[in-house]
């Protein structure tokens, strides 16, 4: 089996077409359907569904995804290998990440792997936490820069985080020192990535907090602004909007809500050459920031 050809296959399913499995493999669309029918040929059963609204897997290609993503990262990885044995590193990574942590480690950390690595590409995948889980047990990403709430596999500390309360500065509360959690019962409040078992909803959770959830937000500075416009208050892990600028009061919780972020990875001592380096980097260079 060529893995090539599972290649396509695979970014024909995850794009839901073959025109975006051509556009980002560098092939034409018809070289990946040509691809694709070989490929079924040689298992002996239709793969894809093909139709006007996209490609998707049949149940028996559904079946072989987590078998083929397998196999086409032993591939990538024996290429790594190979090319490590060389003297180079080559290959290419792909993370998944915390909003936060893409906006406030990553960049500095992808900065000098490239400087020393430009053999090697980098995707990232910035998601909540239930699709980072969900693409970790698919073997879509190699890394995943997480809470260790939810690591699964070998985890790699990098630093503490604490839950913190961004809150209208004309709220009573904004005098305060810290806020405290139970004063959080029937406030307004925007609840940023919902449904995601996010940090959050957790800790809402595991008080037994009653919120009165009026908005909700995809993106933390979406949040973070309408706070700024008091329209209620809202937590969020302090990275996330450490650097941002407005009219809000971000405060610590009392009594105070710590987490722990680093990297999850399935099998460190498995992991190609180029993640391993990578999660090098991050561990001396993170501390720093």
């Amino acid at each position: 089996m060529d893995t090539v050809k599972c290649e396509a296959l695979l970014h024909s399913v995850d794009g839901g077409s073959f025109s975006a499995a051509a556009e980002r493999m560098g092939y034409t669309p018809s070289g990946i359907t040509r691809m694709i029918d070989a490929l079924e040929v040689e298992v002996g059963f239709p793969l894809v569904n093909r139709k006007r609204s996209g490609v998707t897997p049949t149940k028996e290609g559904a079946d072989l995804m987590p078998l083929i993503r397998a196999f086409v990262q032993s591939g990538k990885n024996i290429a790594e290998h190979a090319a490590t044995i060389k003297g180079l590193v080559e290959g290419n990574i792909s993370i998944g990440t915390y909003f936060s942590i893409a906006a406030q480690w990553l960049p500095s950390v992808i900065r000098a792997f490239q400087d020393d690595h430009p053999g090697v590409s980098i995707s990232m995948v910035e998601a909540g936490n239930a699709e980072l889980a969900h693409l970790m047990a698919e073997s879509r990403i190699d890394c995943c820069f997480t809470n260790r709430r939810l690591a699964t596999g070998d985890w790699v500390p990098l630093a503490k985080d604490s839950i913190v309360a961004w809150i209208p500065t004309d709220w009573p509360e904004a005098e305060l020192d810290a806020f405290p959690l139970n004063q959080m019962e029937n406030k307004p409040f925007i609840m940023p990535l919902p449904g995601n078992k996010n940090d959050v909803e957790t800790l809402i959770a595991e008080h037994r907090i009653h919120v009165d959830e009026r908005l909700t937000a995809n993106d933390g500075y979406t949040a973070w602004r309408m706070v700024e416009q008091g329209l209620g208050m809202s937590l969020n892990n302090y990275l996330m909007g450490c650097t941002w600028q407005g009219d809000v009061r971000v405060m610590p919780l009392d009594p105070p809500q710590e987490i722990e972020l680093g990297i999850s990875v399935p099998y460190l001592q498995a992991a190609s050459p180029a993640t391993r380096a990578f999660i090098e980097y991050a561990t001396r260079i993170v501390p720093t920031l």
